[in-house]
């Protein structure tokens, strides 16, 4: 008979199958690429205060800007009030401006090669991209060093070595938005023109240390990508007169903390594939005792998703909650990525004797959906991660990606703290209720996220809605197709046609 509540928080840390202790979660060289001290750490939710974050970073910057991202547009406004400080809230002329302020700043934007070609043909904001090429302090470069088909998805600002953001936002178009996520916002158009859905995102910022490992990484980045070595920046504590670079207008989560910075790479060349990111999310499932807790775009993974299944499995299994968008934007993604979604979630169903298994999608006060970018991970109230990785097979071995992770030890309560009250913050913008109300539901019942959802949540206005995707024995046989020759969500980047060829001679033999 299974258990009636998920276990207590008090529990010691879960044991490894043969009995030893488990590992430690943030492993150098295994689960992420190196650890490092932070005196500050931040999360910024959704667009309209990241975008009002890296303004005012920029602003502080004396040296160098590093804009990484997989698409970056010149024309999407920072601040939809106009400001009285004398800087432009258009990117493009803010960095321009930058650049004939600033004589010792250096500004280098690193972005994917076909997300380029693909807004050539949708807008004329290239010609600002062409003017900068003749500059010699704006250095714009695309980076096309990738296996084919496969995409560079990193999003990290760094600023001078003291500052960084990192996470699932781009600083392009159709990702502003406000927290109260308002249907119809006028705020909400394009530079075209044209109006979007509401878009929830994340990302976190650091400092210090943590900041300077995220400059390295860009620097390896440049240099694979355009083959020139950049030194690092001049250290604040060598320049005299160095300004805070952290913004007034970001909230700091903990201070004094050691992240951890973990990647994806695919094999590419003569260089080794790295697969951090999945082999932190796997630890993390694992090593779960009370609550796993997904943000992301996907759930689209069969690695991750066979991971939760093996947890749902369990005698007494720790509770599983997805937040995902109701569905993929645009007609492939929802052929891959919403298909591969309803295996999954049809897996951990089966898998689900004790209904600790649940996955929503947010709505708007008039029942419109809001699109969920963001890609977070908590697990307990001791691990958080925030990063560009979905939960899809691309991101775990296909693309280039970056995550952040913050752990904690069990007797650290004030970060444990700190992780659950983001995590009571996300859900209390998700369901429409105060951080108080969200925090008094879920100790009154015990810690029990589920129950506190269900308490919380309506079926009318804006709020949380079950997701129930289509099972199965709706897949015709294109569908099924897609998704097990993994064409579109490739695990490797030596799969998708191996395996399309396989099945196809499957099928023709048959």
């Amino acid at each position: 008979m299974a258990p009636d509540h998920p276990p207590s928080p008090a529990e010691t840390s879960r044991p490894l199958k043969d009995g030893t202790d488990a590992t430690p979660l943030l492993e150098p060289g295994v689960t992420c690429w190196k650890t490092a001290h932070t005196p500050r750490f931040g999360m910024v939710v959704d667009c309209e205060d990241y975008f009002a974050a890296f303004r005012e970073a920029c602003l502080n910057a004396r040296y160098r800007i590093f804009l990484v991202g997989w698409d970056f547009d010149t024309r999407v406004h920072m601040l939809m009030d106009r400001p009285h400080d004398g800087w432009p809230v258009k990117v493009g002329p803010f960095i321009s401006k930058l650049v004939d302020e600033r004589p010792d700043l250096r500004i280098y934007i690193l972005k994917w090669d076909i997300a380029f070609f693909t807004m050539v043909r949708q807008n004329p904001w290239p010609w600002r991209a062409l003017r900068w090429k003749m500059s010699d302090r704006i250095h714009f470069k695309l980076d096309g060093e990738h296996p084919w088909g496969s995409c560079h998805h990193q999003k990290v600002v760094c600023i001078d070595d003291r500052f960084a953001m990192m996470g699932g936002i781009d600083i392009t178009r159709n990702r502003w938005d406000t927290r109260d996520h308002i249907d119809h916002d006028r705020r909400r158009r394009n530079p075209a023109g044209g109006h979007y859905p509401p878009h929830h995102d994340a990302s976190v910022a650091v400092e210090g240390e943590a900041a300077r490992v995220l400059e390295e990484m860009c620097r390896i980045r440049w240099e694979r990508g355009t083959g020139e070595r950049l030194d690092p920046p001049p250290r604040a504590e060598e320049v005299e007169g160095t300004a805070e670079t952290w913004p007034d207008t970001l909230s700091v989560e903990a201070e004094n903390v050691s992240v951890g910075v973990a990647r994806t790479m695919p094999p590419y060349k003569d260089e080794p594939g790295v697969f951090e990111i999945e082999a932190l999310t796997l630890r993390a499932i694992r090593d779960a005792r009370r609550l796993i807790y997904l943000e992301s775009q996907y759930f689209a993974s069969r690695t991750v998703a066979l991971a939760v299944a093996e947890r749902l499995r369990e005698q007494n299994p720790p509770e599983v909650v997805v937040i995902n968008p109701y569905a993929a934007d645009g007609w492939l993604e929802e052929k891959t990525m919403d298909t591969a979604r309803a295996q999954n979630v049809a897996l951990c169903r089966k898998s689900d004797h004790a209904g600790r298994f649940r996955i929503y999608y947010p709505v708007t006060k008039r029942g419109k959906g809001i699109y969920v970018h963001a890609k977070v991970t908590i697990i307990d109230d001791r691990f958080l991660k925030v990063g560009s990785a979905n939960l899809n097979n691309r991101s775990m071995g296909f693309d280039t990606e970056s995550d952040i992770a913050l752990f904690c030890e069990d007797d650290d309560a004030i970060r444990r703290d700190a992780i659950r009250s983001r995590m009571i913050d996300l859900l209390a913008e998700h369901l429409d209720h105060a951080p108080p109300k969200v925090a008094g539901v879920l100790r009154d019942l015990d810690g029990r996220l589920i129950d506190t959802i269900e308490t919380l949540r309506r079926d009318e206005g804006r709020s949380l809605r079950v997701l129930c995707p289509e099972g199965m024995e709706d897949l015709d046989d294109a569908d099924e197709l897609m998704v097990e020759s993994q064409v579109a969500d490739p695990e490797r980047p030596e799969k998708p046609l191996r395996r399309l060829k396989n099945k196809l001679k499957w099928v023709f033999d048959w």
